[in-house]
C-alpha cells in the first residue's frame, strides 16, 4: 500500500510539472510575459542545463550525471516504499523525484541533436536570480523539507528499546530501617503494649521473649500458690 502511495505521490509531482509547461508553451510562446510581483514574471525560456541553469555548458554530460543520480534516488526511494519506512519522508523524497524527472523527459523527448540534448522548459523568472520551472521547485524545496524533517521531524520515533522499556512500578513496602524496631506481633507484640501503655516506652521484644514485669507477676502467682498449699 505504501508503495502505491508513494507512486501516486511521484506521478503527481511529475504530471504539475509537465501541466505547467504545457501550458508555458501555449501560453507564453509568442513572448507573452505575465508579471506576478514585482522583479517575478512568468516567462518562457529554454534552460541547456540544471536548476537554475547551473551546468549549461557541460550539456549531455550534465543530463547524464543527473540521471544517474534520478536512477539512484527512484530505487532508494523504492526500496524504502517496499520495507514499509516512515511515509512523509517517502512522499518528500517522492515529490523531489517527481519534479526531477519531469526535468529529465525534457531531456530525453526535447532533443535534437544527440541524447540527453533537450533544453528544459522554463517559466518564472526572477530577474535578480534566475529563470527556473516548477519540477526545480519541487526539487529544492522538496530536499530542504527532507533534511529539515531528517533534524526536527523525527526525533521522537528513534526511541531506543532500553528508553522505551517501562519503568518498574516503585515498592510500597518500606524498608525495615524505614520501619524501625518492631514491638512483636501476636501475643508478643499485646503484652508489649499493655505494659507499654504506662510509663517508658517497652524495649523492643522478639517473638517469644517475655516481659520482666510479666515475669515478676508470674513469679508472685506461684508464691501465692505454694502458700496456700
Amino acid at each position: 500500500m505504501l508503495l502505491v502511495s508513494t507512486l501516486g505521490v511521484f506521478a503527481a509531482g511529475f504530471a504539475f510539472d509537465q501541466l505547467t509547461k504545457l501550458w508555458a508553451l501555449s501560453s507564453l510562446a509568442d513572448g507573452t510575459e505575465i508579471e506576478l510581483l514585482p522583479s517575478v514574471s512568468f516567462r518562457l525560456a529554454f534552460n541547456p542545463g540544471v536548476t537554475f541553469s547551473l551546468g549549461a555548458e557541460y550539456g549531455a554530460v550534465t543530463a547524464f550525471v543527473v540521471l544517474i543520480i534520478l536512477t539512484a534516488l527512484t530505487t532508494w526511494i523504492a526500496t524504502k516504499a517496499a520495507l514499509r519506512h516512515r511515509f512523509t519522508e517517502v512522499a518528500i523524497l517522492a515529490l523531489v523525484a517527481g519534479g526531477g524527472w519531469g526535468n529529465m523527459y525534457d531531456r530525453i523527448f526535447r532533443a535534437n541533436d544527440g541524447p540527453l540534448t533537450g533544453h528544459v522548459v522554463d517559466m518564472i523568472a526572477v530577474d535578480w536570480f534566475a529563470i527556473f520551472n516548477f519540477g526545480d521547485v519541487l526539487v529544492v524545496c522538496g530536499m530542504i523539507a527532507w533534511v529539515a524533517y531528517g533534524l526536527f521531524g523525527s526525533g521522537g520515533s528513534h526511541r531506543t528499546a532500553e528508553q522505551s522499556r517501562p519503568s518498574p512500578p516503585l515498592s510500597t513496602t518500606s524498608s525495615p530501617a524505614a520501619r524501625g524496631p518492631s514491638t512483636g506481633s501476636g501475643a508478643c507484640g499485646l503484652v508489649g503494649r499493655l505494659f507499654g501503655e504506662h510509663g517508658a516506652a517497652p524495649r523492643p521484644q522478639r517473638c517469644g521473649e517475655v516481659a520482666p514485669n510479666a515475669l515478676q507477676s508470674q513469679s508472685a502467682a506461684d508464691t501465692r500458690t505454694l502458700d496456700v498449699r
